[in-house]
């Protein structure tokens, strides 16, 4: 995928760029150098030059170093075609503080790669530690504060996270030791399909129930029709 390289020149762009924040995104893949619906093969040769820590039916873990910037790739295919994407970024040698730099620093070459989000959020208790990133790192590793960044796009949503704990649950044991559980877990997820669809569904469905009770009607006045006629 080049992850790394491809937000390390982002931020090398954006910081040679007086107001490059504010133009609109780049024309770049769904995720890194790869779409949703990608071929495991397709998958396979964009991660070439990285290290494959494990190969399973259902999902491949690659691990990427990059100008000091650390993260282990997962991808999840359903059918043989990339359905999520998981980028577990390490943070373990880096400063409480430092990590809510890291983060606001992705954000801004995300916003370059995916435009500006559709939502971006700081979940805190206390809203005195947004003036203290040492210390919002520390609510969030204690699980009292999220920093979440969300763009939905036409096909696909992208979520930049920092969360308290990495989310293995769906893993098996032996995919789980091999994921590194950072002082914080610091995530960048992609996910094939937006809800639109699943929206578009429901409608339907609306739309076809006033049909069938209507069709259901006609039919119990023809029927009481009938019986009048036969009285």
């Amino acid at each position: 995928m080049k992850l790394n390289k491809i937000i390390i020149s982002m931020l090398l762009a954006c910081s040679l760029s007086t107001g490059l924040y504010a133009q609109e995104a780049v024309e770049a893949p769904d995720f890194g150098s790869v779409n949703f619906g990608d071929s495991i093969d397709t998958v396979k040769a964009a991660e070439k030059d990285c290290k494959m820590l494990l190969e399973k039916e259902e999902y491949i873990i690659f691990e990427e170093e990059s100008d000091g910037l650390k993260s282990q790739n997962i991808y999840e295919f359903k059918e043989g075609k990339l359905e999520t994407g998981l980028v577990n970024i390490i943070t373990e040698h880096k400063t409480l503080a430092e990590i809510i730099d890291e983060y606001n620093n992705l954000n801004k070459a995300f916003k370059q790669i995916y435009g500006e989000p559709n939502e971006e959020s700081i979940n805190v208790q206390d809203e005195a530690l947004l003036k203290d990133n040492e210390k919002l790192a520390k609510a969030v590793q204690d699980g009292t504060a999220s920093l979440n960044t969300v763009w939905i796009k036409e096909n696909f949503t992208v979520t930049h996270s920092l969360i308290d704990t990495l989310p293995t649950e769906d893993f098996d044991e032996e995919t789980q030791k091999l994921l590194v559980k950072a002082p914080l877990c610091h995530l960048f997820i992609g996910a094939n399909g937006n809800g639109a669809d699943e929206e578009v569904e429901e409608g339907e469905n609306a739309d076809e129930a006033p049909a069938e009770n209507a069709e259901a009607e006609a039919s119990n006045d023809e029927a009481a029709e009938a019986a009048e006629a036969k009285e």
